[in-house]
């Protein structure tokens, strides 16, 4: 862990201001959640005066674990709308509304007033608020509510009359956002935690064979189709691995026991004991937190927001950090070490390195030969009945 200062210490909140959306860079393990929850939600007049807005279904309900959050009610509606001080306090206590993105484009869709009354309103995760905005539904009756809540939150900044604050390890893409926007001063010794190694690789599967079911770990994939796949081949290889993705995906509907791991991290923010490997995507690439031991990570995209987002899911120093890099030159499987390899094999032995150029073009061999080489392999050819074949040695 480096750093002295949790985020409520390093953080100058005198700067926060109406009429710009304020931007607040809070590094892994500073302490967001209890800045927002604990010092911010005692700055509004009521409570019910401040709602805190999340990206993800997952991040919602794992702060609705916190003490001082409050599920959405109908009934809420009318105290915001109508400053019914009495009956908000019954309704919500001492306490912060938590709702996702989505669903305050759904009241905003409702109530044409709906969030101009607040005197505060907390954005998390606030970078994937103009990235979920500009995602194209395929059913073209899908009411757009991420870019209806965008809209307003826009129009609310714009009037200058509520605070909003964005919070994000990420937080540059919410400049996209059509409002002005200032960034919060935070001190340079505010609490982060550390890797120790991070290690570049090209094929998930690869790493499979180097990591141990003794070990625990997490690995990030963004495609379904993708995840299943890496989830056979380690329950192959003896790993005990289990996959979750969003609670909403038509297409692919969870298994109860996918749903029952997902239950057990929301409510406990702790990795099921019976799993060795844990297999997430977007779903989960924010918001949940994770305090159980967590040997590495695996992070299979290049995108710096996710790894920087994905990293922060485990809320300790991390030994391991396998981030995707299609340059690096992994280390040959055994199975092609010494051996003959013919046209097939070259091609089997491509497709497993996975390397590619910076179009993201997989190498053919005689790149890959090239590049092996410069790495410290030793490559000799020759012939056998008329067909050419190599062998690759250390």
């Amino acid at each position: 862990m480096n750093g002295t200062k949790y985020l409520s210490e390093a953080v100058h909140a005198e700067e926060i201001k109406a009429g710009v959306l304020n931007l607040v860079c809070a590094p892994v393990g500073s302490g967001k959640t209890h800045w927002a929850l604990n010092e911010l939600r005692k700055t509004v007049s009521k409570p019910y005066r401040m709602v805190y807005l999340i990206d993800t279904v997952n991040g919602k309900e794992q702060l609705l674990k916190n003490e001082n959050t409050a599920y959405y009610r109908r009934d809420w509606i009318a105290t915001v709308q109508n400053g019914d001080v009495w009956f908000g306090e019954a309704i919500t206590g001492n306490k912060v509304v938590v709702m996702t993105y989505a669903k305050f484009g759904v009241l905003t869709k409702n109530y044409p007033d709906f969030g101009f009354s607040f005197e505060l309103i907390l954005c998390d995760e606030i970078h994937n608020l103009p990235r979920f905005s500009s995602f194209l539904s395929h059913n073209p009756n899908d009411t757009p509510y991420h870019k209806i809540a965008k809209e307003r939150l826009e129009n609310i900044i714009n009037r200058g009359k509520v605070k909003v604050i964005g919070l994000s390890a990420t937080p540059r893409r919410a400049e996209q956002l059509n409002c002005p926007f200032q960034y919060i001063s935070v001190d340079e010794d505010v609490r982060r935690f550390e890797v120790n190694k991070i290690i570049p690789y090209t094929n998930p599967k690869l790493l499979l064979n180097e990591l141990s079911p003794k070990e625990k770990g997490i690995v990030y994939i963004g495609h379904i189709t993708k995840m299943k796949e890496f989830w056979e081949e380690a329950t192959k290889l003896g790993f005990s691995a289990i996959a979750i993705w969003s609670v909403n995906n038509k297409d692919h509907p969870m298994t109860e026991e996918q749903h029952r791991a997902r239950e057990y991290i929301l409510a406990h923010s702790k990795l099921p004991p019976e799993y060795d490997l844990f297999i997430i995507n977007a779903s989960s690439e924010t918001s949940i937190n994770i305090f159980s031991k967590v040997d590495y990570i695996i992070i299979h995209t290049q995108e710096e927001e996710a790894q920087t987002q994905v990293r922060g899911r485990y809320r300790g120093d991390l030994d391991r950090l396998y981030l995707l890099d299609y340059i690096t030159i992994p280390q040959v499987p055994e199975e092609f070490l010494g051996q003959k390899l013919f046209k097939e094999d070259k091609q089997d032995l491509c497709k497993a390195l996975c390397l590619r150029s910076k179009w993201k073009r997989t190498f053919k061999w005689n790149t890959v030969k090239l590049k092996l080489e410069e790495a410290g392999y030793f490559i000799t050819e020759d012939r056998e009945n008329s067909r050419r074949y190599s062998i690759i040695t250390l």
